[in-house]
């Protein structure tokens, strides 16, 4: 298993998951096809359930935009990295630069039942 590493674009966010248990998602993602897209993601966590670091898992969220069908999978990504709370300590982050983005993450935490640290970037 290696790092997955996928470079942004006008309509898609950059990923950047380690094997260290650091895991990136910066940008926006409104792809033309959200599951064809993210099945690199999905596949990755999945397969990284098996090779959990001894280290904590750190998520680190900074999307501007979000579409509704982004939306269903980054539910589905932050609910994976959350099961890995059973063998892992995990913590999250939601990074937002205005207050829409901070209540969108918000929202996202009560969804996924999670808990964030949001951090203002200035």
């Amino acid at each position: 298993m290696e790092n997955l590493k996928i470079e942004k674009s006008n309509s898609t966010p950059e990923i950047d998951f380690r094997l260290s248990g650091e895991l990136f998602m910066t940008g926006v993602t409104y792809p033309e096809d959200a599951f064809k897209f993210y099945e690199p993601v999905t596949r990755w966590l999945k397969e990284f359930k098996n090779h959990l670091p001894k280290n904590k898992i750190v998520l680190v969220v900074e999307l501007d935009y979000v579409n509704t069908a982004s939306l269903r999978i980054l539910i589905d990504v932050i609910n994976t990295v959350n099961s890995y709370k059973e063998h892992n300590e995990v913590e999250m982050h939601w990074k937002y630069e205005d207050e829409d983005n901070l209540e969108f993450g918000h929202d996202v935490e009560r969804i996924t039942n999670s808990k964030f640290n949001f951090i203002s970037i200035e």
